[in-house]
């Protein structure tokens, strides 16, 4: 028969556990919706027509990008995703 533990925890303790586990999570989510997106998507993403605008975006490093070779930039969608959170304003 197994034998069952009781683990007591106070306050802090719980904050630091939970907080472990949310960033365990976060960790796992973004692994699997990490992929590469082109710059059409990121566009529609962004909400944007010009793609100098993307390119300062990437220059600046606000994006995270693959160059695959001369022509072709990817870019990680985690990032596009990234940028929107940073840049929410809020509505009055």
């Amino acid at each position: 028969m197994e034998s069952k533990q009781i683990l007591y925890l106070d306050q802090l303790q719980m904050e630091v556990l939970a907080d472990m586990i949310i960033n365990h999570i976060e960790k796992r989510i973004a692994l699997r919706r990490e992929e590469w997106i082109d710059i059409q998507e990121v566009m529609q993403l962004l909400k944007v027509s010009s793609k100098s605008t993307i390119q300062t975006l990437r220059d600046t490093g606000q994006l995270t990008i693959s160059r695959i070779n001369s022509k072709t930039i990817l870019y990680s969608r985690l990032s596009v995703e990234d940028y929107i959170k940073k840049n929410i304003k809020p509505q009055y």
